[in-house]
């Protein structure tokens, strides 16, 4: 059995609105006749287009393996026995050791194996290019858990439910 996520839904929904607002306004800009006002709804537009399209992406996991595609292309993919970790991370490493703030959870899925050093490189560098995330949830964990079998490192994660 195969399930598809997106990597982060409510960044994508966020994302997509403002590029829709920001187009409709550029649009209406333009046809008032003020161009230097529509070409910064533009600018904004395309930003927020590429966040979409970052946050909007697919990840299918399935028994297989994971593929993670953008509008319909693959753009990586993993087999299981590719995956040498995979992991919990949370996005604000500067918690003042504060171990419960740990920002937004993302699970990852690494072609090799990794210490902390390079864990906290990795959310430094947020997001990663070489490796397959997505946003962090009891039943997207529990069905990775099943397929991966294997156990699942936590950097950053606070308690984990």
């Amino acid at each position: 059995m195969q399930k598809k996520y997106f990597v982060n839904p409510l960044e994508f929904t966020a994302a997509l609105t403002t590029v829709v607002v920001s187009a409709v306004l550029a649009c209406s800009l333009i046809f008032i006749g003020r161009p230097g006002s529509a070409l910064l709804f533009i600018v904004i537009a395309l930003l927020f287009l590429k966040v979409s399209l970052t946050a909007g992406a697919k990840v299918a996991i399935g028994p297989d393996g994971i593929t993670r595609s953008v509008l319909g292309k693959t753009v990586l993919s993993f087999t299981w026995d590719e995956i040498a970790e995979v992991g919990v991370a949370g996005s604000r490493i500067f918690n003042k050791g504060n171990k419960e703030k740990s920002g937004t959870l993302y699970i990852y899925f690494s072609k090799t194996p990794m210490d902390d050093q390079e864990r906290f490189q990795m959310m430094l560098k947020w997001p990663p290019k070489d490796k397959i995330y997505l946003e962090h949830d009891k039943y997207r964990m529990d069905f990775i858990q099943v397929l991966y079998g294997k156990t699942i490192q936590k950097y950053n994660a606070g308690r984990l439910k």
